[in-house]
């Protein structure tokens, strides 16, 4: 899929998510968090591996650890989700 079609979606997404009713729009908040939630380990092992990438590749230090994912980082993101 090209990167074009994506923001195609996306644009074609976010108008059908502003016509949902708040509830509508808290059910699929929490959907996202209890998929997230489910697929945290392969979420962080997927993220170990575009670490040691950017590692490979030689970025900074500082952005490397920007991009790096763990527990706390991923219950931080779930607890934003609330």
């Amino acid at each position: 899929m090209k990167l074009q079609d994506i923001f195609e979606s996306l644009r074609e997404s976010s108008r059908k998510l502003a016509q949902l009713s708040p509830g509508q729009k808290n059910n699929a908040l929490l959907a996202v968090k209890d998929s997230l939630a489910a697929r945290t380990a392969s979420i962080i092992a997927a993220n170990d591996h575009d670490v040691m990438r950017a590692k490979d590749k030689g970025m900074k230090d500082s952005l490397v650890d920007r991009l790096r994912l763990d527990e706390a980082r991923m219950e931080g993101i779930l607890s934003g989700i609330d």
